[in-house]
């Protein structure tokens, strides 16, 4: 009695994955069947490799573009230095800028104090009586422009290193330096300017300024030290915190970064 054998699919042994034979029971599947079997579950399994790869490779990019990873992380590092190199702003600009910024700075305080009532800066009072060419404003953001142009000069603010980025330590350090500086060459400068101007009401009557001006207390020595402090205290704020501003923006800093750097710096 003859017997018929059905084809068997079996890896034999030492046998590579592409010679595949497949063992098929021996009832129950014809050969068509069992090879449309074997296919369909051949091209299911390489269908879900392909699949588990193409989402890997997706979420891989996406990982890299949106997720944040560690600040220590060294290409994340190098990605941004590549960032600011690109964005740095050139030294000409910066200082185009600080000059602009300084000679807006006083019209931003008269616009704000004298229009609003609170209180007449002196160096306004003493250069609206005198008559020139240049208005008030103009004549003391001059000032203002050189005390921070020498400033920033000595403190390198306007090396590479200060402007491109890289470190904010660097620039916060630069920065600080540059205010302390300025502050006292506005105090020196607001001093030495101050030695000719009146010093006391008949002085200031003789330039046309009204006794008004001067209000219930009236003019003299201490009044007149004393206004030159506040008038020195409110250039050296409202500046040192516009053209800071300025700076950092030029870096390509967030100024959100920058105050908590501040703050951990500062926190005891």
């Amino acid at each position: 009695m003859a017997r018929s054998y059905a084809p068997h699919f079996c890896l034999g042994a030492g046998a590579s994955s592409d010679t595949r034979q497949v063992r098929l029971p021996h009832r129950g599947l014809s050969w068509t069947a069992a090879s449309r079997t074997y296919q369909q579950a051949h091209t299911s399994g390489r269908f879900a490799s392909s699949f588990c790869q193409s989402t890997w490779g997706v979420l891989s990019i996406l990982g890299t573009h949106l997720l944040r990873p560690h600040r220590g992380c060294h290409g994340i590092t190098q990605l941004r230095n590549q960032r600011a190199s690109v964005k740095q702003v050139p030294s000409e600009l910066v200082i185009a800028g600080d000059l602009i910024i300084s000679f807006a700075a006083p019209t931003l305080e008269a616009f704000v104090l004298t229009g609003s009532g609170l209180y007449t800066p002196l160096w306004l009072v003493f250069a609206s009586a005198q008559p020139s060419l240049i208005s008030p404003e103009l004549q003391h953001g001059l000032v203002l422009a050189l005390c921070w142009l020498c400033s920033a000069t000595y403190a390198q603010g306007y090396a590479k290193e200060a402007l491109d980025g890289q470190n904010l330590s660097e620039l916060l350090w630069r920065l600080l330096i540059t205010n302390f500086l300025n502050a006292w060459l506005i105090f020196f400068a607001t001093s030495f300017l101050g030695l000719f101007e009146p010093f006391n009401e008949a002085e200031a009557l003789r330039l046309g300024i009204s006794p008004e001006t001067w209000g219930s207390l009236g003019f003299n020595l201490d009044v007149k030290v004393f206004r030159q402090v506040l008038d020195v205290n409110i250039d050296i704020l409202v500046e040192g915190l516009l053209l800071s501003a300025w700076h950092a923006f030029c870096a390509g800093s967030d100024l959100l970064e920058v105050w908590s750097l501040l703050v951990r710096q500062l926190r005891p």
